[in-house]
């Protein structure tokens, strides 16, 4: 796995202290510092650790330990939000103030860009709730066409939900459908066929992964480029 920005490139597994059979995941980067990033590890002893990584200073931080984490969000105003088996958390990013937060029926909380609302998905519901801070539902996101399995809400305006084959954009203010890409996407040079990850790059373009490849694909003029990781 590799970070890159404009001045340098780095690779983590030659950053990070390891042992033989950790793995890593659940990688964010800082909302207000593109030069910190957060990280899960578990090993073969099933230690878990979630830790804060600065790649300029190489300082370490351990926020969490063993917990097994579902799914993480960090958010503009320093909060992050994970889910283990049972529960959502929420925590400050330094390892401040954890507590339960919600209930066990919600599940994989995005943030928006300004980190003062979140979405999760509800067990056993067909629809998702847009909460705020606090906790406190002021939206739900009852259309069925819109509910793809995965999502992300890190654009300052549209949300987006996608699975293998489409890609939704969506402007949840105004209850409208902007975009919906469909695979296999083709254009005069690229034939996409299909979507494995999808995440916002600027306001105007996304990062779409597939096996083996990267692109990116510009919301306004429909364009797609191959990015090359060799």
């Amino acid at each position: 796995l590799q970070i890159e920005n404009e001045d340098y490139i780095i690779d983590i597994q030659h950053l990070i202290e390891r042992e033989d059979q950790t793995t890593y995941g659940l990688l964010q980067v800082n909302p207000n510092d593109p030069n910190e990033i957060s990280y899960g590890t578990s090993n073969e002893n099933s230690t878990s650790k979630y830790i804060r990584y600065n790649l300029l200073t190489q300082q370490k931080q351990t926020i969490l330990e063993d917990f097994k984490i579902n799914n993480l969000t960090w958010g503009k105003k320093d909060w992050i939000l994970f889910t283990d088996t049972y529960n959502m958390f929420k925590i400050k990013s330094n390892g401040d103030s954890l507590s339960v937060f919600g209930d066990h029926t919600w599940l994989n909380p995005k943030w928006n860009a300004a980190g003062d609302k979140f979405v999760v998905s509800l067990k056993f519901q067909s629809h998702r709730e847009i909460k705020n801070i606090e906790g406190e539902t002021i939206k739900t996101i009852s259309n069925p066409g819109w509910n793809l399995k995965n999502y992300t809400w890190s654009h300052p305006e549209y949300f987006v939900t996608y699975d293998h084959k489409n890609i939704k954009i969506i402007d949840l203010d105004n209850n409208k459908l902007i975009k919906h890409i469909k695979a296999p996407f083709v254009n005069q040079t690229t034939q996409l066929s299909l979507f494995h990850q999808v995440s916002w790059k600027s306001e105007t373009e996304l990062i779409i992964t597939r096996t083996g490849a990267i692109y990116t694909y510009n919301i306004e003029t429909d364009e797609i480029k191959h990015i090359s990781c060799d």
